[in-house]
């Protein structure tokens, strides 16, 4: 059967692609096949993308069609009809709230509301712009209360990526004084959930007043950071971690100043030089790893090698490299194993012994094993000691060496033994697995794109998500990444996938078929739809915070609910990144929007005397003494870069950030012990 809807809804059929793809910028009228039944055309254009006639006459076709959402805007006119009414009518949707001096507006519809409602009154001057979205009903009436929004048209010219850049010209707007925050609650922004959605574009005044409230914002992130700095400064200098409840230190991570490290390059980024030199000086004079015993070898990789690395890279401080360089040589003999796989576990000090953690002694984590390259590839490059990445590529080709058809590995494989197997059967994109499948796309990138079978496996492994985990929750239709157990779907989402949506956002925009490929469209629009669904996991919450996990389909008519045996939270990072990579990717202040929900969240319930906790449970908010160094090294440097379009850190040409968001240049753009001398002192001010 053919459903012929008179030119106003453009779409590819559900079955061929996974999903339908939005033909924006696309004038040809498309048909839509079903080549089975009918519901394959009513969960497309439930899907779909509608305009404003379509929206009125789509009951007139005889589909039933599930909270219809204006997605992108056709011009939904006959060939011998005026062009752009339609649209032109549908702008009006998204009318200003106007006033002078460039004054912002922020989206009004959302879904539940009438295509046709009542517009602003033209000419009534903005009020102050607010610190928080809770306040935005004082910005601007809404009809239901929902949260308005600023949004703005993809772009990717470098034209037009410099609209709004704070400079010279502009000012941080005023932000008021603090109040409490209040969660607005989920199901806004409800256009955003299928990831086909494309904002409408900014005039360029209104473009400079998103950069002010852009440039306050992150003011706000850098005094956060400030404040747990100074905390760890004065309560537990040089340990691992502050205890931000008791104020004292720990040394968790072995006695290596884990927090220290890891957060140099946020001090660098969010220009705190002052503190960065003195941190620097602390680890020129006391940070000695000849004396430190074990030591998790993915933690320490990721935390204290990329954060000693990308100190380098950023500030050409040889003191750094020679630390780094020394770590590195003690980390290999981790990798001491048959197939040469690393052991979880070593102890640095000379002579040290490796072996597996004690509750998996006989096999090593998937996402141990395959998140060690974008550091060792690194530091082989910068010292000419080509045995780093020789040796930590061997361990993840032997892994890839297994195959799948599926293009996904268990989370446990077995490294003791001669033969190389796997461990388990669980595929978990969250806890164990993540980054073992980020690391496959930024080894691609890091090596400049030449190394294409790291790319084929990635593009096999996101298939596989797409084909085997990707899912649609009830009654909303959140998209969410499942795990699997023995072939058993379990219905349940960790906060740490939520790296997906950014991750997939750069492999799409990275792709090499080109952006616009379905492939990487494919990619894109789950990317978008993953971020979604992380930000209702926020938004959703009576604190604004989300849980360590939620469970999909609970019986209780809910799309999700906190995980019964993991209600905390921990300060991690994942959404806030993925917000990052996909607001400096798609240039959408949407993502700006929800990053700070988020970081209010953050600080009204999270902020200590000395720092920020973990929250037990995001309902009672009983705080956890226990601040992770990834708080300061990712958290809050991905919230801070949200906020920031002075272009530091660009992730399609120069730039890869480790899975501790420690940002490393590509190795065809890092200098060898040739080019620079790594005697070489440079403090760059």
């Amino acid at each position: 059967n053919a459903f012929d809807l008179g030119g106003r809804i453009g779409m590819f059929s559900y079955w061929e692609i996974g999903g339908p793809i939005t033909l924006a910028h696309q004038d040809e009228r498309m048909t839509v096949e079903s080549i089975t039944d009918e519901d394959h055309v009513v969960r497309a254009v439930n899907r779909a993308a509608f305009d404003v006639r379509a929206l009125k006459e789509l009951p007139l076709q005889g589909l039933d069609v599930m909270e219809p959402t204006l997605l992108y805007t056709f011009d939904g006119q006959k060939d011998n009809e005026k062009k752009g009414t339609s649209l032109e009518e549908s702008s009006r949707l998204r009318e200003l709230v106007y006033g002078k001096d460039g004054s912002i507006m922020k989206l009004l519809p959302q879904s539940k509301q009438s295509p046709r409602q009542k517009e602003e009154p033209k000419g009534k001057k903005a009020e102050q712009l607010q610190e928080s979205l809770q306040s935005s009903k004082e910005l601007s009436p809404t009809t239901n209360g929902d949260s308005i929004h600023h949004e703005q048209k993809v772009v990717q010219s470098k034209e037009n990526t410099q609209k709004g850049k704070p400079g010279s010209d502009v000012t941080p707007a005023k932000l008021p004084p603090k109040k409490p925050f209040v969660p607005l609650g989920g199901n806004r922004y409800s256009e955003y959930r299928n990831g086909a959605y494309i904002p409408p574009a900014w005039k360029e005044s209104e473009l400079k007043e998103l950069a002010r409230v852009a440039l306050a914002r992150k003011g706000r992130v850098k005094m956060a950071m400030e404040h747990a700095w100074n905390g760890y400064r004065t309560f537990a200098w040089g340990t691992d971690e502050l205890l931000p409840l008791t104020n004292v230190g720990q040394d968790n991570w072995g006695g290596i100043g884990a927090t220290l490290v890891d957060s140099l390059s946020t001090l660098w980024l969010l220009g705190m030089k002052d503190e960065f030199w003195e941190a620097r000086d602390w680890v020129k004079d006391n940070l000695d790893f000849s004396k430190v015993g074990t030591i998790s070898v993915f933690e320490t990789t990721i935390r204290n090698l990329g954060g000693l690395l990308s100190a380098y890279d950023l500030s050409h401080d040889a003191v750094f490299l020679e630390k780094a360089d020394d770590l590195g040589k003690r980390l290999m003999k981790a990798f001491g194993t048959p197939h040469g796989v690393p052991f979880g576990e070593t102890e640095l000090f000379d002579d040290g012994q490796s072996y597996n953690t004690g509750w998996h002694s006989n096999t090593a984590i998937l996402s141990e094993i395959g998140s060690l390259q974008v550091e060792f590839r690194y530091l082989a490059r910068v010292t000419g000691k080509s045995e780093y990445a020789t040796i930590a590529m061997r361990a993840l080709d032997e892994v890839l060496k297994l195959q799948t058809d599926s293009g996904l590995f268990p989370t446990f494989i077995h490294n003791t033994k001669q033969t190389l197997s796997f461990g388990n059967s669980a595929i978990s994109i969250g806890a164990m697995g993540d980054s073992f499948y980020e690391y496959l796309l930024k080894i691609w990138l890091q090596g400049g794109k030449k190394e294409s079978k790291y790319r084929e496996m990635y593009d096999k492994a996101i298939d596989g998500i797409m084909d085997k985990l990707i899912f649609m929750s009830r009654p909303n239709y959140l998209t969410y990444v499942a795990e699997m157990n023995m072939g058993t779907v379990i219905h349940k989402m960790d906060h740490l996938s939520c790296f997906l949506g950014g991750n997939m956002a750069l492999g799409a925009y990275t792709h090499p078929d080109g952006l616009s490929s379905m492939k990487a469209q494919r990619q894109l629009k789950t990317g978008k739809q993953l971020a979604y669904t992380c930000y209702q996991m926020y938004a959703r919450s009576k604190s604004g915070l989300a849980p360590e996990y939620v469970s999909f389909n609970d019986g209780q008519g809910n799309d999700f609910a906190k995980g019964r045996d993991a209600p905390y939270h921990l300060l991690r990072p994942e959404a806030a990144e993925s917000f990052f990579i996909l607001y400096h990717l798609t240039k959408d202040p949407v993502y700006r929007e929800w990053g700070w929900e988020l970081f209010q969240a953050i600080e009204e319930h999270a902020r200590t005397d000395s720092g920020y906790s973990a929250i037990r449970d995001v309902d009672t908010l009983e705080k956890e003494n226990r601040m992770e160094s990834f708080f300061m090294s990712e958290t809050l440097k991905y919230l801070y870069l949200l906020q920031d379009d002075n272009d530091d850190l660009d992730l399609l040409n120069e730039h890869v950030l480790n899975t501790e968001a420690h940002p490393l240049r590509l190795l065809e753009l890092t200098s060898t012990p040739n080019d620079l001398s790594i005697n070489t002192l440079a403090r760059i001010n």
